[in-house]
């Protein structure tokens, strides 16, 4: 054989062992068919818009914004609003915690979701394993970020927005504070029993519907409220905090005539009173008998005065059955200047008359409960005050108690459901029988009436008489002088 043909030879049995092939045949189960096909069922691209949405992503962003929402929500029911209205276990600021964490999570998983499919689009686009490897790093390194410079992409903005996260935790917190304050009331609805009729108050002295002996329950009430400071005590523990109520109870409806305004000197009238009487008291001066009365009318000089009286008339259907009323009358004076010029008694300015009948009827009185369970000292029941006049209040607009209404025959809050007679068989009361309004009519006279005049004594000046209440009324902030009249 030449070299040649042998060399062919052992060429072609080297070609031969390379294409020797050693198979090793195994039972193929059915498991392991399904679990191909699977495999390739899940590895196969499945093309359509919903198909391939980024659902994770986007629930992830709409819990966001349903958390953000959540947090405004919260913020603004709970501005302004006592701690004591909110459940004791879940206070806005873990409320407005756990939105928090539950955004950041959502956050997170969001910003992972997108970083991941612009990582794959940037891939599919066409990129180096340089450029793919930076834009991962950007999705788990800070410094990697802060040392992208010009190979700063929208991965790294995605990234830089997820770490910067962290602080919405501490803005939120100096979103929410808390201060001191009162608690502003809510309105409540409540069952309850309410006396809307006039009980008997007292026990008849005379034949002047005046009462002489104050039942013991309505004495002990008038000692109450006289005492009470404006707040009664209250069992009531319906509501926590402070809560407004509209009571229908037994009451008066005030029908008062204009209030008439006429100017007056009081020192000047007062001055020369006293001068003519000293006069005529010497004989230097003749006066007749209606002189003479004109003159001690006018000795002291109103400055204020409010007094009750009651009074009846004919009741509705009735030939000899009675309407019980009580009636007010208010006068008060005040000068145009505190000072009068350089002590000369002369002290100009209004007087005010006004008369009013208090008839009787149903009112529904504005009420605040005040119960705290807490630390909070004074709990009670205090009458007139609403919401209107609360927020007066709190603005300084006003005061809290509600002004009158001569329309309305009450102040602005009390609303008169009806009116109603409180009647007697005849147009008087006898001694020793039970009387409604008379107990009512003592009580006024005793703890609100009151009265204050002004004389002028000669040498020794100006002087005050003060009784009842009248000390309550001056405004005057300061004493005055001997020399002085000008009370308001």
């Amino acid at each position: 054989m030449d070299p040649i043909a042998r060399e062919t030879a052992e060429q072609h049995e080297i070609d031969l062992e390379k294409k020797t092939v050693t198979q090793t045949v195994r039972p193929v189960s059915s498991s392991d068919d399904e679990a191909a096909s699977e495999a390739n069922a899940e590895a196969a691209w499945a093309p359509g818009f919903w198909k391939r949405f980024p659902w994770l992503g986007f629930g992830a962003l709409f819990t966001i914004l349903l958390c953000s929402m959540g947090s405004i929500l919260t913020l603004m029911l709970s501005n302004g609003r006592s701690e004591t209205r909110w459940v004791e276990k879940l206070p806005p600021n873990v409320i407005l915690n756990g939105l928090n964490n539950v955004q950041n999570l959502c956050f997170g998983m969001a910003i992972g979701n997108g970083i991941a499919i612009a990582w794959w689009r940037k891939t599919l686009k066409g990129a180096t394993i340089q450029e793919l490897h930076r834009s991962w790093t950007f999705s788990t390194s800070l410094k990697d970020i802060a040392f992208a410079a010009k190979y700063f992409n929208i991965i790294a903005l995605a990234a830089l927005t997820a770490k910067l996260t962290i602080i919405d935790g501490t803005l939120m917190q100096k979103a929410f504070s808390t201060y001191s304050d009162v608690d502003m009331p809510i309105t409540s609805n409540v069952s309850m029993f309410a006396n809307q009729t006039f009980p008997a108050t007292g026990v008849i002295a005379s034949r002047s519907s005046s009462s002489g002996t104050l039942l013991p329950w309505f004495m002990n009430d008038l000692k109450l409220w006289s005492q009470s400071g404006g707040m009664l005590s209250s069992s009531y523990q319906g509501c926590e905090g402070r809560c407004l109520f509209n009571i229908p109870a037994a009451g008066f409806a005030f029908d008062c005539d204009e209030p008439v305004t006429e100017q007056t000197d009081i020192g000047a009238t007062t001055q020369s009173a006293t001068s003519q009487l000293s006069q005529a008291s010497s004989g230097t001066l003749n006066l007749t008998d209606t002189e003479t009365a004109a003159l001690e009318a006018n000795y002291t000089q109103a400055l204020f005065a409010i007094s009750f009286a009651a009074n009846s008339t004919l009741a509705p259907g009735s030939d000899t059955a009675a309407a019980q009323y009580l009636t007010m009358d208010l006068i008060y004076t005040t000068a145009n200047d505190v000072v009068s010029d350089q002590g000369s008694g002369s002290c100009p300015g209004k007087r005010v008359t006004q008369h009013c009948e208090l008839r009787p009827a149903v009112i529904s009185y504005p009420v605040m409960v005040q119960n705290y369970s807490g630390l909070h000292a004074l709990n009670g029941l205090t009458v007139g005050i609403t919401q209107d006049s609360l927020d007066a209040e709190k603005n300084e607009t006003g005061s809290i108690y509600p002004t009158y209404d001569l329309k309305m025959s009450q102040q602005h809050g009390y609303d008169i459901v009806e009116r109603v007679n409180v009647t007697t068989d005849t147009g008087y009361e006898f001694a020793g029988e039970l009387t409604r309004l008379g107990g009512v009519l003592q009580g006024l006279q005793e703890f609100v009436s009151g009265s204050a005049g002004l004389y002028f004594s000669g040498a020794a000046g100006f002087a005050v008489n003060q009784t009842g209440v009248a000390q309550q009324f001056l405004l005057n902030e300061k004493p005055l002088g001997a020399n002085e009249c000008g009370y308001r």
